[in-house]
């Protein structure tokens, strides 16, 4: 049976983002699960572990990101034996609705909603640090909604757009 995460079963109520790690020599207890109320993105920082979302098993390595939808049905667990990490990022849907309609305007959902699958993009070199700082960046600050819409915008202007779902309906100007 699927579990419904909900925001304010690992966030305080007036928090706007939360900024996580995870590894393979943790207990992950969430099992497969989706959200209520809130959206998240990983970034893988080592090794390799399997995402299953959807009823679908995809093998994540390092340098990849993840855009996870809150409607998304997802676990992760480990290749074999192998070692993994990465960084989660949850914030409210009410932060995504704000991006989107302040952005978005009349255009589909830039967060993968109109999508079969879940954004995902391999990182490297300078896009990779950059992510990487970014995160580093967005734990040490106050769980405020201002750090949270920095974050999304950069990560948004800074997309790769080879495999860049909506880069086509970006304005111009952004």
């Amino acid at each position: 049976m699927t579990q419904i995460l909900h925001w304010n079963d690992f966030s305080l109520k007036d928090e706007m983002f939360h900024v996580a790690g995870l590894s393979s020599d943790q207990t992950h207890e969430a099992g497969e699960h989706t959200h209520e109320g809130f959206a998240e993105c990983i970034l893988v920082i080592s090794g390799r572990l399997k995402h299953l979302i959807n009823g679908e098993e995809k093998v994540l390595r390092a340098g990849q990101f993840v855009m996870i939808r809150p409607e998304d049905r997802h676990d992760f667990r480990a290749v074999r034996a192998e070692k993994f990490s990465f960084r989660n990022v949850a914030f409210r849907t009410t932060t995504l609705d704000y991006i989107n309609n302040r952005y978005f305007p009349n255009q589909s959902d830039f967060w993968g909603a109109d999508c079969d699958a879940s954004p995902l993009w391999t990182l490297e070199g300078s896009a990779l640090q950059r992510m990487e700082l970014r995160i580093a960046r967005l734990m040490t600050r106050p769980r405020k909604k201002i750090y949270i819409e920095q974050f999304l915008l950069d990560v948004l202007t800074d997309a790769p757009t080879q495999q860049n779902h909506f880069v086509s309906v970006m304005p111009d100007w952004l």
